[in-house]
């Protein structure tokens, strides 16, 4: 997926910035997140999808069914048994995964904005904008350009 360019007002928002600290060497300001930049967010880690969520539950309850059955029946089900503990197995590790990372995108994406941080130099200027998601504090864009986490996915 190709990253979502910052709005044209993004570079306006950068000259907003204010005092963050007392020395005067760090501000700071915000914007919201445009339409196309929580998209991109969301399909970085969409939500778990409900039926991947039944799978893995309905796989599982099949493992405790068939241990139970094979235990009172004194039946050899190793077959069936493999084959509801493999899909129990991957669908539970897709869950998981996914639930993970829209847990570390999720409060950006309530949050909605980014904030602009702008470093002033030792001539006494100010450094180019760099704004970071507000929760998990990485790097969303520098100068204008997308970061480089952003260009791999």
């Amino acid at each position: 997926m190709k990253p979502a360019p910052p709005p044209p007002h993004a570079a306006q928002a950068a000259n907003y910035v204010r005092p963050a600290t007392e020395d005067g060497s760090v501000f700071v300001h915000q914007r919201p997140l445009t339409e196309a930049e929580v998209g991109e967010l969301n399909a970085m880690a969409p939500p778990v999808p409900l039926v991947n969520a039944v799978l893995a539950f309905v796989a599982a309850v099949g493992v405790i069914e068939t241990y139970v059955i094979a235990v009172r029946e004194h039946d050899n089900m190793s077959w069936s048994l493999t084959l509801f503990g493999l899909i129990a197995y991957w669908s539970w590790r897709f869950v998981i995964r996914t639930w993970r990372a829209r847990r570390r995108v999720a409060p950006d994406l309530r949050a909605g904005y980014v904030l602009i941080v702008r470093v002033r130099g030792a001539s006494g200027e100010l450094g180019a904008p760099e704004e970071y998601l507000p929760k998990s504090q990485r790097l969303w864009t520098a100068d204008g350009e997308p970061s480089p986490w952003r260009k791999e996915t």
